[in-house]
């Protein structure tokens, strides 16, 4: 099913699609998110517990949804991923 929307002011059809299924809180889907970031810049979570400065089991902690993750986690995993795009 098509509807137009508004976007920049173009307007534009979009098809109806399905979500994949959210993980029961933020933390949660945080950690599914870190995981995620973690795979892309390669890096195991004892090296990015080095780079972040932290333990392992904090990191891990990150990654299961048990603790929130910092934004200055979020700042510093950005500033990575564009410095090895920059390479």
């Amino acid at each position: 099913m098509s509807q137009p929307i508004q976007h920049c002011g173009r307007q534009r059809n979009t098809t109806a699609m399905s979500l994949p299924t959210q993980p029961a809180n933020t933390q949660t889907a945080a950690g599914m998110r870190l995981r995620t970031l973690l795979g892309e810049l390669e890096l195991s979570e004892r090296e990015a517990a080095c780079i972040l400065g932290v333990k392992v089991r904090v990191l891990r902690a990150w990654c299961t949804g048990d603790r929130t993750v910092p934004r200055i986690v979020w700042l510093a995993l950005a500033a990575i991923k564009i410095g090895k795009t920059l390479e």
